[in-house]
């Protein structure tokens, strides 16, 4: 991660009536650490069932566009965690509805596009790293520009702990890796972060490794997913915010490079 603008915070708390208020706390958290800092708007939704979270991702799309303020999406709910308890499949809201990330994908793509590919999302929620999983398609628009998330189940008191001191670096640096590193030392072997160019270029990069054979075929997809996954079709200066190209690529895989 590397330094990049934030215009507004948005924290979306969905949370029964006996859960500890992880995301209301972070809404009393957060104005104290902005003031005088930087100017970031804080906005803080609650949402019961899955329907009023369509509405709130909505809400937000909307500020975005009016505002043009580049956003931040924290989500504050309970992780659908698998009966492995190793896998998360969405978000499970106040009412108990689940949000499966397929779902909530073509939401987030919109904010993205609206924000021009800077929304960072947090899923502050069990397992909520696999949140990454709105990057499958890789030919199409990417719904975040990165995704950050723990990897394992975790309490209420380490939600608060890690949400305290990664807003603390971020709105005082606005340092993404820095901000991450820190929480990594507070609260260890949790939090990780994916990011869009990356988990793109590395798809493209096994494929050729996989099947250098169809490297022809695979030149042509490449050119037409770049331009729609990081949106140049839409902004023209993204050409050269998203570099690298397929020749790169194709180098790597030979060579063996990580």
């Amino acid at each position: 991660m590397v330094k990049f603008g934030i215009g507004a915070i948005h924290v979306i708390e969905s949370l029964s009536a006996n859960d500890l208020k992880t995301g209301t706390a972070l809404s009393t958290v957060l104005p104290p650490l902005v003031q005088g800092a930087v100017d970031i708007e804080i906005c803080f939704h609650t949402c019961g069932s899955a329907a009023e979270m369509n509405a709130t991702l909505s809400r937000i799309e909307s500020h975005v566009r009016k505002t043009g303020r580049p956003p931040v999406l924290h989500f504050e709910t309970h992780g659908a965690v698998d009966e492995t308890k190793t896998k998360a499949i969405g978000l499970s809201l106040a009412n108990g509805d689940v949000v499966e990330w397929v779902r909530l994908k073509p939401a987030l793509a919109a904010i993205n596009v609206a924000s021009r590919m800077n929304l960072l999302v947090i899923a502050q929620a069990c397992i909520g790293l696999d949140l990454s999983f709105v990057f499958d398609d890789v030919c199409r628009r990417a719904a975040a520009w990165g995704v950050m998330g723990p990897t394992r189940l975790l309490s209420p008191p380490e939600i608060h702990a890690a949400n305290r001191v990664f807003y603390e670096e971020l709105v005082q640096s606005l340092d993404g890796g820095v901000a991450l590193r820190r929480t990594q030392q507070r609260v260890p072997h949790t939090y990780a972060v994916t990011l869009a160019e990356e988990l793109f270029l590395g798809a493209f990069e096994r494929e050729i490794r996989r099947r250098p054979q169809t490297i022809p075929i695979l030149r042509d997809i490449f050119h037409g997913a770049r331009r729609e996954f990081f949106f140049i079709d839409l902004c023209p200066d993204h050409e050269a915010r998203f570099p690298v190209g397929f020749e790169t690529l194709v180098g790597r895989a030979i060579q063996g490079e990580p």
